[in-house]
């Protein structure tokens, strides 16, 4: 029928409403409703017409006033169980006249479409198919007065623990209730749901209760603080990454796969290298061993063998255990813990390459001639048993000390090998940026500082070998078809000099001068490593898109699926970096907070040296000291890369404050000894 001029009841979404039509324009109606807005209207979505009005739109207002009153009273009027209970043909469809008819005995427009207001109202008797309405079966209706009984109960008992928080974090003590909260009905179950959001990334229901019960503060911060006055954080954690989003445990369907995971079994398709005399090093407190070295002498050749970690034989794409891993993607060292990108169980004991525990492997066999120059290698599953672990403080002094130790004589073998392949990457235009490690520890209270050197020869040889392993993975998917993802960049914009030795304002104008690394389904050259080709899958257990470009390699090798196609690589490495960049940001804030509470504790009268940065008017200065940039309480006259003596004026971590004094440098000062 034709509805221009027409005063129509019709549906948008579930939901009916009362409009004039304006105009008929095709398969639309061009519909204004009570507020003045317009829709468009597909004829089908009409329920009725309540006909057409002299006055158009201007007669509208009043008119849809006086029937919208007149259609709310009379649906207020009906019992929809009697309704549904009168109406005995329950396998047909009733349209909104006939259920007026049955209930009003009347079935003019004002009637039925009261009668379809009051039925969408009761959707546990009645469910909607497009304009009509169809009864449920006395089944049906039971199942839905059980579930709105429990969604019910469910809102008092919401309610009642948004009450509850807010009494339990007003600040006053006395607010707490005397019983125990955590034995009042359906609280423990609301203080283990936080508990799960904060410590394990989980119950996500939790961060909502907590918005709503706080809608000016950060969720977290409060369920910290919730737990906290509890009693309920576990002993030692650090507050501070936990407001920040740092999870210490994994959610318990995580914790449930890792409990069923079994020790590695030997599998005949991997070749085995557990006869090498193989050695990994690490730093110290390193618990998830990535890599491994094995090198064996062939007259003037050298034999060396590169073996990554293989967390696939327990990790799988979509497992519990990898989609925790996706929101984590990156195993932090911090001051006061180590949060870890996998379970314990998996990255510091079942997949990784510890000492005297036969490990799966994706093993590099690399052959290089007299002169350092790679002559030959190749890719293959292996299994590997590390007979030594090292230190880097370790693997120095064997380096340095006398060549009566066969691993001493190997490592400096492959010392030799790791500066040839230095050399050929500086040649190809390769980035030597040299900046000390900050490494910051805090236990029991007590905090440690030490710059690491990362261009000490065992660190050169280290890093080397895995530039080498990732640029050969590269290249041997490429030619293989093996569909990974590459990283890429592109030359500076202005040549960069070696730096051997860190200079602050050096290293800030080459890092503006470089482009950040990017991810590339099609192989293109790394200019800041110098070389043609290069993935990442070199720390497969501590950082998630190398466990994921693993995967594709273990895939091929043993003849399956691949786990991703390019097109996915690109979607789940693009969020994982996403990810991993947070991560970052939080690892950077947590050493800096650090080594500013660090500094707070130091003797007042204690003076360190400074370099001028450029910007801020003078103001902005990095003690080479400790890495950690601070601002001058007033500008002084000086170059960028000038070095002042200063004074520790302000240190306040919880603001990330640090504000230095410049001294006079003819007054004797007291310095404190560099620290290593």
């Amino acid at each position: 029928m034709p509805f221009e001029q027409h005063v129509i009841e019709y549906f948008q979404g579930n939901e009916l409403k009362l409009g004039w039509v304006a105009r008929e324009k095709k398969s639309k109606l061009l519909v204004v409703d009570r507020a003045g807005r317009n829709d468009r209207v597909a004829p089908t979505n009409v329920l009725l017409s309540h006909g057409p009005i002299a006055g158009g739109r201007g007669a509208f207002a009043e008119f849809a006033r006086q029937v919208e009153d007149r259609t709310l009273a009379l649906a207020a009027e009906i019992d929809t169980e009697l309704l549904w209970d009168s109406l005995s043909a329950r396998d047909r469809e009733y349209s909104a006249e006939e259920l007026a008819a049955e209930y009003f005995e009347e079935s003019t427009p004002v009637y039925a479409a009261a009668a379809a207001r009051a039925v969408l109202k009761d959707p546990i008797r009645f469910r909607r198919i497009r304009t009509r309405f169809r009864l449920r079966s006395r089944e049906e209706v039971e199942k839905g007065r059980i579930r709105e009984a429990r969604q019910a109960a469910n809102a008092a008992l919401r309610e009642r623990a948004i009450l509850w928080l807010r009494e339990v974090l007003s600040g006053d003590d006395s607010s707490r209730p005397t019983s125990s909260p955590e034995a009042s009905a359906g609280l423990e179950a609301t203080i283990r749901k936080i508990e799960d959001y904060i410590l394990a990334d989980g119950a996500p229901e939790a961060r909502e209760l907590l918005e709503e019960a706080f809608s000016s503060r950060p969720p977290r911060a409060m369920g910290v603080e919730l737990l906290a006055r509890l009693g309920r954080l576990p002993a030692g954690v650090d507050r501070w990454l936990l407001e920040r989003g740092a999870f210490p445990s994994f959610p318990k369907s995580v914790e449930a796969a890792v409990a069923a995971l079994v020790e590695y079994s030997p599998e005949p398709a991997r070749a085995d290298f557990s006869a090498l005399d193989t050695f990994s090093i690490d730093d110290a407190d390193t618990r998830e061993i990535d890599d491994a070295l094995s090198v064996e002498t062939d007259g003037d050749r050298l034999a060396v063998y590169v073996h990554i970690a293989d967390p696939s034989v327990f990790v799988r794409r979509e497992d519990p255990v990898d989609r925790a891993a996706v929101r984590r993607p990156l195993s932090l060292y911090l001051p006061t813990t180590v949060l870890p990108m996998l379970p314990e169980r998996i990255g510091c004991d079942l997949a990784s390459l510890n000492a005297d525990r036969l490990r799966p492997s994706l093993s590099f066999c690399l052959v290089f001639d007299a002169d350092g120059r790679l002559a030959d290698w190749e890719i293959r599953p292996g299994q590997v048993r590390v007979a030594r672990r090292m230190t880097y403080v370790e693997a120095e002094k064997l380096l340095e000390g006398p060549a009566t130790d066969p691993v001493g004589e190997a490592l400096r073998r492959l010392s030799c090998v790791a500066t040839h392949q230095r050399a050929a990457r500086l040649e190809r235009g390769a980035l030597v940026l040299a900046r000390p490690e900050p490494k910051i520890q805090v236990r029991n209270g007590q905090i440690s500082f030490q710059l690491l050197d990362s261009e000490s020869a065992a660190r050169r040889l280290v890093a080397e070998m895995m530039i080498l392993a990732n640029s050969l993975a590269a290249l041997y998917a490429l030619r293989h078809d093996v569909p990974v993802i590459y990283r890429v960049q592109g030359p500076p914009k202005q040549a960069i000099k070696p730096m051997e030795e860190y200079d602050p304002v050096a290293f800030e104008a080459a890092v503006r001068s470089i482009g950040r690394s990017r991810f590339s389904t099609h192989p293109q050259p790394h200019a800041g490593l110098g070389v043609d080709l290069y993935t990442q899958l070199s720390s497969p257990i501590r950082r998630y898109s190398d466990m994921v470009l693993q995967r594709q390699l273990t895939a091929h090798f043993r003849g399956e699926t691949f786990p991703y196609t390019r097109t996915e690589l690109i979607e789940v490495l693009g969020l994982a970096e996403a990810q991993e960049r947070e991560n970052r940001q939080l690892e950077r804030a947590a050493v800096r907070y650090w080594t500013i509470e660090f500094l707070r504790r130091q003797p007042e009268s204690a003076v360190y040296e400074a370099v001028l940065l450029p910007g801020n008017r003078g103001q902005l200065v990095e003690l080479p000291e400790f890495m950690v940039r601070g601002r001058l309480t007033r500008a002084i006259e000086g170059k960028k890369g000038a070095h002042v003596k200063v004074r520790l004026a302000t240190a306040d971590p919880e603001q990330d404050r640090l504000l230095l004094e410049p001294v006079r440098c003819e007054k004797r000062e007291e310095r404190l000894p560099r620290r290593s």
